[in-house]
């Protein structure tokens, strides 16, 4: 198994912070001179930063969070690394409990590999939070009319 060193890890960790046009803390130094491992933190960190309540601010939904992801590539996050993210990560996880756009509350219960942000939701529940007789799924990449409004496990 490969580790990192202690001295690596703290070193990235002082890093993180740090953008690819420098405009980052607490050196203010560009792309060529930031760690690599330090640019996936700098992603990983930011998604998460982003999709957590804060005092001061409330969650982002994840696709959200992702399209913020892309709006700072070239300034602050490398391109490649962005879409990677984008690509091995899942947005609305399995099992996450999810409002729609309709009203209605369930579980998301498949992901589309080719549109990860528009899964299908299983309903459980109807626009007046009732539990449905017979839950039914709603495909999101079907239904463009139709999105995540809120995420229950934010």
């Amino acid at each position: 198994m490969n580790r990192i060193s202690q001295p690596l890890a703290a070193h990235c960790a002082f890093q993180h912070h740090e953008r690819e046009d420098g405009s980052g803390y607490p050196r203010g130094i560009q792309g060529k001179d930031i760690h690599e491992y330090a640019k996936w933190i700098a992603v990983a960190d930011s998604y998460d930063a982003m999709t957590t309540h804060r005092p001061y601010r409330s969650a982002m939904l994840p696709h959200q969070a992702m399209e913020a992801l892309f709006a700072g590539v070239g300034t602050w996050y490398e391109q490649k690394k962005v879409a990677l993210f984008r690509d091995n990560v899942a947005l609305y996880p399995l099992g996450l409990s999810v409002q729609l756009s309709t009203g209605e509350s369930g579980v998301v219960v498949s992901i589309h590999y080719a549109v990860p942000h528009r899964p299908v939701v299983r309903v459980l529940k109807d626009a007046d939070g009732r539990p449905v007789a017979a839950p039914y799924e709603v495909d999101l990449s079907q239904k463009l009319t139709v999105f995540i409004s809120h995420v229950d496990d934010l």
